[in-house]
């Protein structure tokens, strides 16, 4: 079995936490949707502007972001952008309308895109090949953990004391972010190899075609996953249901401890059984999550769908493992940036089309809408991760 050495665990348990006090922020409007859109007697359409906005930002400034991560040392990228998306949320905070709001969410947009690129590019250096799902995965936990404290504390907040402290708060746990940059993360990013990463060999030409297949595959897959996180599940409670915001944010919380969980394993799992099994099973669970939404509304089937969201843990950094199989690791800033910005338009045009149809028709029409994105993943990834594709030697043997 292959270990991470320990200066590369360190590291990984920074990046971690920079990644879990973005992703507090980012999540938090979660529950805050239907009090924001009393509050700004705005429509569905309308209010979905406020979920697609960060990966419009994100689509905007990914070249910038991956192009500096690749030049800048990640301690300086990451410590500026941390504080720069504490700022972004206290201007949301105080937002005087609507479209005040947007446009505060959109620079936090910006911000985490710098984040994510870094932060993902840091870890694709540091996996060592035969490890790489497991170190990969456990980095990007941070995401899931980050979202799993976000909605139940912004759903309380918001309850107690308006969603507007929700927001503050956001701000406040960013700030920390900055300061395990600072503190942590090491300039130095010596690429982790056992010899047998054919990724960095000098002069291997980049597959670009296995590249496009990769990006195709993670905005089919995020983009829909996220589209379910953000629109389709809060909506469903906070609407068809007719929850509060704190009942809202404690599903949403409960489902990303479970995917958190699954997340953390499916690295593990992927080294051991290949891409393949992983990736069809997570893609499967996203489905059946879709297709609950098409029953009767219940309260046991907004349990039911949360469950099978987040049983579609397993394989969620897949798109970051297979592009790290394919990419050499001097350009692993470009080819994280590159599928920021595939998954980033994803989750931009999905988000304001389940808006609109949740107007138009409701969660019905909704659902019926991912059912096509889905099945589309299945094809796309079962293409991509099947055992032909590039893939490490070392990961076949990696226990």
């Amino acid at each position: 079995m292959t270990h991470i050495r320990s200066p590369e665990v360190s590291q990984v348990a920074a990046t971690f936490g920079i990644i879990a006090a973005t992703a507090f922020g980012a999540s938090v409007y979660g529950p805050l949707l239907v009090p924001i859109q009393a509050e700004f007697d705005v429509n569905f359409a309308t209010l979905s502007v406020l979920v697609a906005v960060p990966s419009l930002s994100r689509v905007l400034v990914t070249p910038a972001a991956g192009y500096l991560t690749d030049r800048v040392g990640p301690r300086r990228l990451l410590a500026i952008a941390s504080l720069a998306f504490a700022l972004g949320g206290l201007a949301a905070a105080a937002a005087p309308g609507f479209w005040a709001l947007v446009g505060a969410v959109f620079g936090s947009g910006m911000a985490a895109a710098f984040i994510e690129s870094a932060s993902v590019a840091h870890l694709v250096r540091l996996a060592p090949p035969a490890a790489r799902g497991r170190t990969i995965s456990r980095g990007l936990t941070g995401f899931q953990i980050g979202m799993l404290a976000s909605p139940v504390a912004a759903g309380g907040l918001a309850v107690a004391l308006g969603w507007r402290s929700a927001l503050v708060m956001a701000a406040a746990v960013a700030v920390i972010g900055a300061v395990i940059a600072v503190a942590l993360i090491r300039d130095a990013e010596p690429v982790a190899s056992t010899g047998d990463d054919t990724r960095s060999a000098p002069g291997r030409p980049v597959s670009w075609r296995a590249i496009t297949g990769v990006l195709a595959f993670g905005a089919l897959l995020w983009g829909g996953a996220s589209t379910l996180r953000a629109v389709a599940l809060p909506l469903y409670g906070g609407v068809t249901l007719e929850l509060d915001p704190a009942t809202v944010g404690l599903v949403l919380s409960l489902l990303t401890g479970l995917r958190a969980v699954a997340t953390f394993a499916g690295g593990h799992l992927m080294d051991r059984y290949g891409r393949l099994v992983v990736i069809s099973a997570t893609v499967v669970m996203n489905l059946l999550s879709t297709l609950v939404l098409l029953l009767p509304a219940h309260l046991a089937f907004l349990g039911l769908t949360a469950f099978c969201y987040s049983m579609g843990g397993f394989g969620a950094t897949s798109p970051v493992i297979l592009l790290a199989d394919r990419v050499p690791a001097r350009h692993a800033g470009r080819g994280v940036a590159a599928l920021q910005a595939s998954s980033g338009t994803s989750a931009l045009l999905l988000p304001l089309a389940a808006g609109a149809l949740m107007d138009a028709a409701g969660i019905v029409a909704l659902a019926l809408m991912l059912l096509p994105v889905f099945v589309l993943a299945i094809l796309v990834g079962a293409a991509v991760a099947r055992p032909s594709g590039a893939r490490p030697p070392s990961v076949a043997s990696a226990d």
